[in-house]
């Protein structure tokens, strides 16, 4: 295998990996408020 395709999916999994931990992270009930509050920031700053 390829040095650069190795690079390619290492990376990959990685991404995928920490995707996957945010996603689990903003599952929970205490982080549904994180999420809410960030989104409110956000549209204070655009409106």
């Amino acid at each position: 295998m390829p040095l650069d395709k190795l690079i390619d999916l290492l990376a990959e999994a990685a991404v995928r990996k920490l995707s996957q931990e945010r996603e689990q992270q903003e599952a929970t009930p205490d982080a549904i408020w994180a999420v809410w509050r960030r989104w409110m920031n956000k549209r204070r700053r655009f409106a």
